[in-house]
Order: structure tokens, then sequence, then C-alpha cells
């Protein structure tokens, strides 16, 4: 009957809407199964391109000397300031108590914080330190000093460090990390000369001003 036959064909239209249409076979937008994408090669250079970018900006030669200059004195004041009365008990204690105690500190520092301002402070922190041990009265301002001058060479020193890789392509990195360390050995045999040429010729506290 037309009413019954309408009736099946209502059921079977349900039936088929509810059953998951899965096919064996696959279409040409479909990938077979078990099989993986390939990247072409101008897929590869595009990732490659991302994942080492070429639009870093270094500084010119001659910005880059007088960068490394700039360095290299702080690093040989640093360095002065290490030996120049190393050889009197805690004074030479105290700073490099808290030059090697803040090194890891400063470091993260440097990561957080702008690189030159946290350098130009750095410098502050020192020659206040220097200041200090210029004008003290007693052994513990002495001291105390040269704690706040070891606080600022340990900022330096990872300042310094920082800075040169910031600006230095890594091919020639190498040549002005060498540089810093080569400043820092010549400070280190010039202070107690130069410590003790100031402390019997003129005063002991020249060796900080």
């Amino acid at each position: 009957m037309p009413h019954q036959d309408g009736k099946e064909d209502l059921r079977e239209a349900e039936t088929k809407e509810l059953v998951p249409q899965t096919s064996i076979g696959t279409t040409q937008n479909e990938p077979v199964l078990g099989e993986e994408e390939k990247p072409t090669p101008e897929a590869k250079a595009e990732s490659s391109k991302e994942e080492k970018p070429d639009d870093i900006q270094y500084r010119n030669t001659l910005q880059t000397n007088l960068l490394a200059i700039g360095l290299c004195l702080g690093m040989f004041v640093v360095a002065l300031d290490n030996t120049v009365i190393d050889n009197t008990g805690w004074y030479g204690s105290a700073y490099m108590l808290t030059n090697c105690a803040l090194q890891p500190m400063f470091g993260k520092v440097y990561t957080h914080f702008n690189v030159k301002w946290t350098y130009l402070c750095s410098l502050l922190v020192f020659e206040l330190g220097s200041v200090l041990c210029a004008a003290a009265t007693n052994p513990a301002m002495l001291s105390a000093g040269r704690a706040v001058a070891g606080a600022g060479a340990a900022a330096l020193f990872n300042g310094a460090m920082n800075i040169i890789s910031y600006s230095v392509p890594l091919r020639k990195r190498s040549i002005y990390i060498g540089l810093l360390a080569g400043m820092y050995s010549i400070a280190s045999v010039v202070g107690p000369i130069l410590g003790g040429a100031l402390t019997e010729y003129v005063t002991w506290r020249w060796c900080f001003w």
C-alpha cells in the first residue's frame, strides 16, 4: 500500500542517518592510512629560515671596537681592584667573597632586565664601594666598602660577557672574549705593583680613588 511504502521509506532514511558512514576506500583528498605527508623542499627551506632568522643586525666594526675598549677598561678596573691590596687580610677576601657569591644572581638579573642600564648601575655600585674604601675611617668601613665593590665587580664581569654575546657575531665572539680575559690577566699583574707604588709614595687611599 502507498501509506505503508511511505513509512518504510521514512524508516530507511532514519536508519541511514543513524548508522555512521564508513568507507573502506579512500578519496582523492584523504591520505592513505599509515602514509605520512612528506614535506616538499620548499617547505624545508622555509622552516630552516624560520629556525635561523637572518634579520639580526650587529654593530659595525668601529662601534664594536669602541664597545670592546670600554668593556676592557671596565674589566681592567675590576681585576686591578682585586689585586691592588690583595695581601691585606680580609680586605681582599671581602671583595672576592661577594664577587664570587653574586655571579649567578647577576647572570639572572641580566636575563630579565635591560643589559645596558644594568651594566651602568653595576658600574655605579662598584664606584660607590671604591669611594667607601677611599674614605674609610676604620677597618670595618674599609671591609664593607670592599664587599660593595665586589658586588659591583660581579655584575660588571657578567655584563661584559652578556654585552659581547649580544653585540658580536658568533664567529668573532671568541676574539673579544679573549681580549677581556687578557685584560683581566694584565690588570692582575699590574695591581700589586701599582698598589705598592701608591702606598709608598702617596697614600693607600689613592688605590681606590
